[in-house]
């Protein structure tokens, strides 16, 4: 630390620092995001800094439970959501990324590494019966399993994934109908119901 006309702190000055974090419910942010899905759930999340200014080393966690996500006009409702993951100082390890659908689960886990201006990423993931979509007309539950990998400004999937089993209805087109004011050649008009015969 400096003293007098250069007092402030120095770039190897220590540091030690400490945050948290705890969201009892996501409700209120989804409500202003005005999205056609809702979401809840709970976040904490912990970081810490020590080290120097000018080289601090990070370290924390973020937890996300009770996670659902709904949206009965696509018939999504997905719930029993999960989130571990670990801070480093260099990486971000996802130990534990799941959410439910129906009986059925979708489930991951993953590392995100930084090296200079190089940050690289993988995920696993996995699904088993998981009910993506639920409605009278439209049912879709998925298995499977893949990664999706993250290099260089690219994304690259790779996995493979099947219907267990799928329903889809899909409503004609409405034909269309002329107005009560046009007449057609050859054609009775139909009478206005609101007409007394004479």
């Amino acid at each position: 630390v400096g003293t007098g006309a250069q007092a402030g702190l120095a770039r190897d000055s220590p540091i030690s620092l400490r945050a948290s974090l705890d969201v009892p419910t996501l409700a209120p942010i989804a409500a202003l995001l005005r999205t056609r899905a809702a979401f809840d759930g709970r976040v904490r999340a912990e970081l810490t800094a020590t080290g120097t200014l000018g080289k601090p080393v990070w370290q924390g966690r973020l937890d996300a439970s009770r996670v659902r996500v709904q949206s009965p006009p696509l018939g999504i409702d997905w719930h029993d959501g999960l989130l571990r993951a670990e801070i480093t100082q260099d990486a971000l390890r996802v130990s534990e990324l799941s959410i439910a659908g129906g009986q059925g689960r979708l489930s991951g886990d993953g590392l995100v590494t930084q090296s200079g201006d190089t940050r690289t990423g993988r995920l696993s993931w996995r699904v088993e019966r998981f009910v993506a979509l639920n409605r009278p007309d439209r049912n879709l539950t998925l298995s499977g399993s893949g990664t999706v990998v993250a290099e260089e400004r690219r994304l690259t999937l790779r996995g493979s994934l099947r219907a267990d089993s799928g329903h889809f209805e899909f409503e004609p087109r409405g034909t269309l109908e002329l107005g009560d004011d046009v007449a057609v050649a050859g054609r009775a008009r139909a009478r206005d119901p609101g007409t007394v015969s004479e």
